[in-house]
């Protein structure tokens, strides 16, 4: 259980992703607020969820929050925006007023069908090795630079988050729960639920997500809505100080 003055920040990192990837931020707000960034089931030393599906991370997410017996300010970024956003919707009362979500996945239907068939894609390729030697090929320098490429916009701070990403983003516990977390991000949405303030971060050169649709939706809701101009999808290591300044000013407006 928390015991502080300040206000509780959770945040919540996405597929491949772990705790420290968002340390920078952490970091950044921790002297305003007490930051918690739990790594997720299957991450790091943390064992698979039995049902490790987006309803089996929201039931976990529910036990967890009641157990900081405190409502959090619910930040999620890429996968974790949306378990926090579907948390959200469906346990409002538990979680802080304020709601954040960063790099949130919003597909159109012919992306989410093509994102399935890229993961059979993969699935079918690794299928004869053992399930030490996916999750080893998985986990590769090769594969996370892969991504890590893909996804940054900003080439000046490559070989930066090229590290970075390497050593934060391989730490799932086998192939199995990586395929789940690939299949829970290329079927669902981040959800925007009405009955919170929320602040949407989105890198203008993101990917994964349908960029005019993410707008659509901030305006349909009626969020406040941050772009950054030369960032794509990993704005936590392309932006971390930009972005922990946005949530601050964001928070600062309701102390």
């Amino acid at each position: 259980m928390v015991k502080t003055k300040k206000p509780t920040i959770l945040l919540l990192h996405g597929l491949r992703g772990s705790s420290q990837g968002l340390g920078g931020i952490a970091k950044m707000l921790g002297e305003d607020y007490l930051v918690v960034t739990p790594d997720l089931p299957g991450t790091g030393k943390n064992p698979e969820l039995e049902q490790q599906n987006l309803e089996g991370y929201v039931k976990w997410l529910h036990g967890y929050i009641a157990d900081l017996g405190v409502k959090p300010i619910m930040v999620g970024h890429s996968m974790g925006s949306i378990i926090v956003s579907h948390y959200v919707e469906k346990y409002p009362e538990t979680v802080a007023q304020d709601l954040i979500l960063m790099s949130p996945i919003l597909r159109g239907p012919g992306a989410k069908a093509a994102n399935m068939v890229f993961n059979e894609a993969v699935r079918g390729v690794l299928f004869p090795f053992s399930p030490e030697l996916k999750k080893k090929i998985l986990a590769s320098k090769r594969v996370s630079w892969m991504i890590s490429h893909s996804l940054t916009a900003d080439k000046s701070k490559q070989k930066a988050i090229d590290e970075m990403h390497y050593e934060y983003a391989g730490q799932f516990v086998s192939a199995r729960s990586l395929y789940c977390d690939m299949d829970i991000s290329a079927s669902n949405d981040t959800k925007m639920p009405l009955n919170k303030r929320m602040l949407v971060l989105f890198g203008k050169k993101d990917k994964l997500s349908n960029c005019k649709l993410v707008r659509e939706r901030v305006r349909e809701v009626g969020a406040e809505y941050f772009e950054f101009d030369s960032a794509g999808h990993l704005i936590n290591y392309e932006r971390p100080e930009e972005v922990a300044e946005r949530i601050r000013e964001f928070l600062g407006a309701r102390r």
